[in-house]
């Protein structure tokens, strides 16, 4: 059963990697966008039977992984929803800003988070099997496919580059319009981003794998190979990629060499990188290209007085705006963390804060700032630290291996892989948020899962030990922190609603009807399948609006609102409770039962504790009321459905 379950999820690992880099954008490119659905499925499959495979061979730190996404998760939903978790409400949508939602965040964390997570335990199932059961078969499909891949997207990407960049670029977001070349995977950044990482790996083997020269000429082939396409891609993320490899590998040289008192190589690796560098000062010179002259300027603008955040503010502009509001968020949020996915909830908030206009909303541009802002600092301090281990393990190792020969050792060139490839990933991470895509999560998982072949076993184990216990410290802290977000929450109308420029408002539950025209048939969501738009309508004689849950907290702006109770169809009698509170926190109860659809008016009670509640309404002093609607509108088994209420209420 063990054997089997190994062999069918190193086969979807195989399947998937080809997937991920070679057939991503394959859907929209035959313009059949179901056949995503099927992509993520084989990536589900996948990581069903790894994860089997993990908790059968690492029950404890698999179990405490588990957990711990789970704590995130549950740490998101608690900082996205917690409106609604002391107002004794159902759970609902609400606004942070004028068009991004608590659901819309919550699906960030999931999309930020989904496919590392899918390939994490594959990728640990594969190396283990490689450990304990070697199998030339699955490693010859592997390198196959391994260069097949590197292959492909260079041919295509330099196609793209020089003669056509329409070539096979359908749904590469903007790549067509900055005239980038997205090979086949997601979009040009993340091209760029292969490329570096690539082509900096092949450089790393000639210099630091011993192997023949046929071998050696191979790597540098495909060096050659990647680093044009890298080239051509003409992003500036390509060039830090690269450089940073590139002075890993020759600091670990000098340092094996000095070491061993082998100054014959140290003469010849000395050689070879003035020679590299001699090079790259020639193309930095002459090259006319967008990415070199923008590299220019920005080393013109640098003055003497320059810190690491101001280095963002001469390279990009955009990228420093982002790590301005990432640091912002931390402080106001350093030991809780904001939520995983929560960067576009706040980034309008801290733009208007710094003075930043036109702000580009995107995914944050620093993967550890990120960690540390959504997380709070002890979780990202414990990622950081985990990653740092990991990365001293590979060091050591390729520190041990230089002069060892590997020829037709076809798995200890994944391991260099798996291992080299974090010296441009981690540089690169402080520019991008490198894992919400499945090519560039699948080369993070490699770099993470190394241990697993470097290790002894017993060295295997006690690593494991110590991730399971810190895990296990960041899974109490996590829900600790869960509980402190639980009871500190406030009512929902003071969800800093003034801060954030609108009324906080529950957001409608789906959309109304679209009209054919405005259907999107490129893009389809999962979400989709769930939500009762197909139910829902505009009732007769009312203006644009939405449905909202059963139990709804509503802000009284103007006297009387009125909200329709329907459709026809709907179960009734129907019980309306509204409680209204004046500004004082004075409370009074009105019930209302329905017999029919129609529209039932709520106006605040003719009290003196009311007589206020539409002067100078501010995030303190307002005047709310909670609408319970029970029974419920069931229109189907997923969906409970209160009242429809048009928008010029909260307007």
């Amino acid at each position: 059963m063990i054997k089997y379950t190994l062999n069918v999820s190193n086969l979807f690992l195989l399947l998937n990697i080809f997937l991920a880099f070679i057939c991503i954008r394959i859907p929209y490119i035959l313009n059949i966008p179901n056949l995503k659905f099927l992509i993520l499925g084989c990536f589900f499959l996948g990581f069903i039977f790894g994860l089997f495979y993990c908790l059968i061979n690492f029950t404890k730190v698999s179990l405490s992984l588990l957990l711990f996404i789970g704590c995130i998760f549950l740490h998101a939903f608690c900082n996205f929803y917690q409106p609604s978790l002391r107002s004794a409400i159902s759970i609902q949508n609400y606004s942070f800003t004028n068009t991004i939602t608590s659901d819309f965040l919550f699906t960030q964390t999931r999309l930020y988070l989904m496919y590392f997570i899918l390939f994490m335990f594959p990728v640990a199932t594969f190396f283990n099997s490689q450990r304990e059961y070697p199998s030339n078969k699955v490693l010859n499909f592997f390198f196959i496919e391994f260069f097949f891949i590197v292959i492909i997207n260079s041919v295509v990407s330099i196609y793209q580059s020089k003669v056509n960049i329409h070539f096979l670029a359908e749904e590469s977001l903007t790549s067509i319009e900055a005239f980038r070349a997205p090979a086949l995977l997601d979009d040009s950044g993340v091209a760029s981003f292969f490329f570096a990482i690539f082509s900096g790996t092949f450089l790393s083997f000639v210099f630091l794998v011993k192997s023949s020269k046929f071998t050696k000429y191979t790597y540098f082939i495909l060096f050659l190979l990647t680093a044009i396409s890298g080239i051509l891609n003409n992003s500036r993320s390509f060039y830090l990629g690269i450089s940073a490899i590139i002075f890993f590998i020759f600091i670990i040289n000098l340092i094996y060499y000095v070491k061993n008192l082998n100054f014959k190589s140290f003469l010849k690796i000395t050689i070879a990188y003035s020679l590299i560098t001699l090079i790259s000062y020639i193309f930095y010179t002459f090259s006319n290209t967008t990415s070199i002259i923008r590299i220019k300027n920005s080393f013109k603008n640098i003055t003497n007085d320059f810190s690491i955040i101001s280095l963002y503010q001469y390279f990009d502009y955009e990228r420093y705006k982002h790590l301005s509001i990432l640091i912002e968020n931390l402080k106001e949020h350093f030991y809780t963390g904001s939520g995983v996915g929560s960067f576009l909830g706040y980034i309008d908030y801290y733009a208007k804060k710094l003075n930043f206009p036109n702000i580009i909303p995107d995914v944050p541009t620093n993967l550890t700032l990120a960690l540390f802002s959504e997380l709070g600092v002890i979780v990202g301090s414990a990622i950081l630290l985990i990653s740092v281990i990991i990365f001293i393990i590979g060091v050591k190792h390729v520190f041990k291996n230089i002069e060892k020969n590997q020829n037709n050792n076809q798995l200890n060139v994944i391991l260099n892989f798996s291992v080299l490839a974090m010296i441009p990933f981690l540089a690169l991470s402080l520019t991008s948020y490198m894992i919400f895509v499945p090519s560039l999560a699948i080369i993070a998982c490699f770099s993470i899962c190394s241990p697993i072949l470097i290790l002894t076993p017993n060295q295997l184990k006690k690593f494991f030990t110590f991730l399971t216990w810190l895990i296990a410290f960041l899974n109490i802290y996590i829900l600790g922190v869960c509980f402190y977000l639980a009871y500190n929450s406030s009512s929902i109308p003071q969800f800093k609603w003034q801060e954030r420029g609108i009324p906080q408002f529950p957001v409608g539950i789906g959309k109304l009807p679209q009209t054919t025209e405005n259907i999107n048939k490129q893009r389809k969501y999962f979400s989709s399948f769930f939500t009762p738009s197909q139910f829902l309508f505009i009732p007769k004689g009312a203006d644009q609006g939405r449905w909202l849950k059963p139990n709804t907290e509503i802000l009284f702006k103007i006297k009387e609102l009125r909200i329709y109770l329907g459709p026809e169809t709907r179960h009734f009698p129907v019980t309306i409770k509204a409680i209204f509170y004046a500004k004082n926190g004075f409370s009074s109860n009105k019930i209302y039962n329905i017999n029919e659809a129609g529209w039932i008016y709520l106006s605040l009670p003719e009290n003196i504790e009311y007589n206020s509640c539409l002067e100078k309404i501010e995030e303190q002093s307002f005047c709310y009321a909670r609408v319970n609607v029970s029974p419920n509108w069931k229109p189907d088994f997923l969906n409970s459905i209160g009242f429809f209420l048009e928008d010029r209420y909260t307007q």
